[in-house]
């Protein structure tokens, strides 16, 4: 295997993954997936080998989609084989590579929950994802919160730190909390 990836050339590789990417950009997933771990991991192993410039100069000169897509391929890759994805479960996650990678961000129980759900499907968009992850984010550290143990004492300083409301609040409008004061307020400090 290895004799024959050095028998391509820097400039034969680069046309070979050009030609494939052109091929696969409209595509599902699977040509993600594909590009990531049969194609790119394969260059970038050959060229490791062959000495020469860094395979991240090289994809960044030679290749139509440059050395960031490369490296989000490659994770697309790596991360459904870690997650051990069948065709028929790629199937499932939307049809555009920087959705995908985006998700490839999220661990085993954060990417379950929202797909079960429906939340993360081949229409999700990558607002959706993210809104996703942060609501699992929020319900994940209510949880955390809940299972805090309170510690009795008299404390000079009481910090609150009210939840924000983020699903209708622009990045601006994140600024103030997302509820009135009344609730801390009424909370018990005895």
């Amino acid at each position: 295997m290895r004799s024959i990836r050095n028998a391509l050339t820097r400039r034969q590789w680069a046309k070979r993954l050009n030609d494939l990417w052109d091929q696969l950009r409209e595509t599902t997933v699977q040509g993600f997936v594909q590009l990531g771990r049969k194609k790119l991991i394969e260059a970038w192993l050959a060229l490791k080998d062959s000495g020469g410039e860094p395979f991240a100069a090289w994809a960044e000169r030679e290749l139509k989609f440059g050395r960031q897509h490369a490296y989000k391929f490659m994770k697309i890759a790596r991360w459904a084989k870690m997650m051990g994805l069948s065709r028929t479960a790629l199937q499932v996650l939307p049809p555009d590579y920087s959705t995908v990678y985006r998700i490839t961000q999220l661990d085993e129980e954060t990417f379950l929950t929202p797909v079960e759900s429906g939340v993360i499907n081949s229409r999700a968009s990558r607002g959706d994802i993210a809104k996703a992850v942060r609501w699992e984010k929020v319900s994940a550290d209510q949880r955390r919160v809940l299972q805090l143990v309170p510690v009795k004492g008299k404390f000079r300083t009481l910090v609150f730190d009210p939840a924000w409301e983020y699903d209708w609040l622009s990045l601006a409008g994140r600024a103030k909390p997302g509820y009135a004061m009344a609730e801390p307020r009424a909370t018990p400090c005895s």
